[in-house]
């Protein structure tokens, strides 16, 4: 086995693009599309080192655990490069400070499953990707 294809691997950032309802049309009729980026695993490290929780138990034992529901709202925001729903402007329109709550608010829980769908694909596809280049 080389080195080579460790120094040389396939892009991992891949943009993704999807609709998620006709409730959201753009100016000229047509709907909205969403674009949607892989991660590296640093990324997503990252963003999981953002949403432990310390938690201290008995005999005063601390340990960590993962807060899934907010590691889903960051990773979501994350993955998203287009609309920029982490803007200001968003999230004032929205009434809100945090993106992952103006998200909450924007889309019904059908439509945030199907976005939390198409992360779950977008970053599984990386792997895909590996596989087709070493057939």
């Amino acid at each position: 086995m080389s080195l080579d294809a460790f120094l040389n691997p396939i892009e991992t950032e891949q943009v993704f693009e999807f609709t998620v309802s006709d409730r959201f049309k753009n100016k000229d009729g047509s709907i909205a599309t969403i674009k949607m980026k892989t991660l590296t695993q640093a990324e997503n490290d990252a963003i999981i080192k953002r949403c432990q929780i310390k938690e201290t138990g008995k005999n005063g034992v601390v340990s960590t655990r993962l807060d899934t529901m907010k590691y889903q709202d960051m990773l979501i925001l994350e993955c998203i490069v287009e609309p920029n729903f982490a803007s200001e402007e968003f999230c004032k329109k929205m009434g809100v400070v945090d993106p992952a709550l103006a998200l909450k608010k924007l889309f019904t829980p059908a439509e945030y499953i199907e976005i939390i769908n198409h992360v779950n694909d977008c970053m599984g596809n990386i792997l895909q990707a590996g596989d087709e280049a070493k057939n």
